[in-house]
């Protein structure tokens, strides 16, 4: 996540678990949007019952997440940000299954890019995104991406989300998505890619496969 420098990450997390509120804040501001946004996507159909709860969810996440803090070690930003989506998918399916029961009407949906288009469009998910100066395209961009998204089955937006945007080796992705083993995760994802890809009309392919090789 090119926003997200790890060196500035890592002298917020340090100085929050020092007893900063100031850098705990700023820490966790950098990472709001992002969070909200990828459990959304993790929720998949699922979400409809919750949004825009799931925003109240990961803010009530990251105060859970400062109570815990001394207990992450710094692997960099991307493992800090899969460990508050963590947290937050506990509490968010914590809710949903207490709301299961709640009819919600139409009104309560909403596409979770009304939060931010741009994380989806830093992630490179649908490849070079539009000039910062055209607002529109670029949120049009990431409402295909979104839409592309929900329409892969669970397991291939959760494996592209885990690899491309939280950065986890496809051993761990294997082991948290019960894909058996780690060639297969990575082959899982690899077919998932080529799904985006063709829903996008964009070539994810090469991009893919440099990733790949770096694992």
């Amino acid at each position: 996540m090119a926003s997200h420098s790890p060196s500035t990450t890592a002298v917020l997390l340090q100085a929050a678990k020092d007893g900063s509120r100031s850098a705990a804040d700023r820490l966790f501001a950098r990472f709001m949007d992002p969070v909200t946004q990828i459990v959304s996507l993790r929720l998949g159909k699922r979400r409809a019952d919750l949004l825009p709860d799931v925003e109240d969810i990961v803010q009530e996440t990251l105060m859970d997440a400062l109570r815990s803090l001394r207990g992450f070690h710094d692997r960099g930003d991307k493992a800090f940000l899969h460990w508050l989506v963590r947290l937050a998918e506990h509490n968010v399916l914590d809710a949903l299954k207490r709301q299961r029961a709640l009819k919600r009407g139409e009104g309560r949906r909403r596409s979770i890019t009304a939060i931010s288009s741009s994380f989806l469009l830093k992630s490179g998910l649908a490849g070079k995104p539009p000039t910062p100066g055209s607002l529109a395209q670029r949120q049009e961009l990431a409402e295909r991406l979104e839409s592309a998204l929900l329409g892969l089955s669970e397991r291939d937006r959760n494996v592209i989300l885990l690899s491309r945007v939280c950065g986890r080796p496809f051993k761990d992705i294997a082991e948290e998505l019960g894909l058996g083993s780690e060639s297969n995760a990575r082959s899982t994802c690899s077919r998932a890619l080529a799904k985006l890809s063709k829903a996008l009309g964009l070539d994810l392919s090469k991009k893919g496969e440099t990733d790949e090789r770096t694992r």
